[in-house]
């Protein structure tokens, strides 16, 4: 309620960071009575949406725009994903998952500030941009279109060929690559002060590099969704389990 009251005053939209995105999960409808998971599920598509207090005050918002932020170790994937896989909540987050992670070394080096004066010009200027509901929405250049059709169908034909996993991930690229190419050449703008005319191909094709990334990403991730319910068992139970047929009566057991 408190996030819906903060993005009607702020129609650009809002950003939530979270440190341990388990906390995220977990806390989920354990203040209110409502289905907080569905309304999280409905911010990803933007659009409408609204929500009433039980003082009947009703808080609408006509073009939602939340995005989510933060961190989790890959033991804790199994119950961030748990109950969340068949509604599709769990594939509308993007993975950054290394390959090997490896921890930072110490960077012998003067500080720059000029690097932080840059992005913080980069940043000011994107900020500085008038905002208006009414504003035109930017089309695709040629270009960018002709990428975006390609990829699209290439796309098409492997989740006619992979598993239904792999489908539920991929589709939910089919919206980010355009927000990730939009994202790239606001930046292009940010730098340069450049107006934005229409999509560029340039935007396109990054964002195809970012898309196939968090889809490797994404499958690796979902290799630690897996959840076995003998883990919980103490070693007695597990023994028990173990001797245990496959067929057996309730006095048996």
């Amino acid at each position: 309620e408190a996030l819906m009251q903060q993005h009607a005053a702020n129609p650009r939209g809002m950003l939530v960071v979270q440190d341990e995105l388990l906390n995220f999960t977990r806390n989920m409808g354990r203040y209110s009575s409502g289905n907080d998971e569905m309304i999280w599920t409905k911010l990803f598509s933007g659009g409408s949406i609204q929500t009433t207090r039980k003082n009947k005050r009703q808080t609408k918002l006509k073009d939602a725009c939340v995005s989510i932020c933060g961190t989790i170790q890959p033991s804790s994937l199994k119950e961030f994903s748990k109950g969340k896989t068949e509604n599709g909540f769990v594939d509308r987050w993007l993975f950054a998952y290394p390959k090997t992670p490896v921890a930072p070394t110490f960077k012998y080096g003067r500080p720059m500030p000029e690097l932080r004066e840059s992005w913080k010009a980069i940043i000011n200027r994107l900020l500085d941009l008038e905002y208006s509901e009414k504003n035109t929405p930017k089309m695709m250049s040629d270009e960018a279109m002709k990428l975006y059709g390609d990829w699209f169908n290439k796309l098409a034909k492997k989740k006619d060929l992979e598993g239904s996993i792999y489908r539920m991930a991929a589709t939910k690229m089919e919206k980010y690559i355009v927000r990730l190419a939009i994202v790239l050449d606001a930046m292009r703008y940010g730098c340069d002060g450049k107006p934005i005319i229409e999509l560029s191909g340039w935007a396109m094709e990054g964002a195809l590099k970012l898309v196939d990334y968090y889809l490797i990403c994404g499958m690796k991730a979902r290799e630690n969704f897996k959840y076995d319910p003998l883990t919980k068992l103490s070693i007695l139970q597990k023994r028990i389990y173990k001797r245990i047929p496959v067929t057996f009566t309730t006095g048996e057991g």
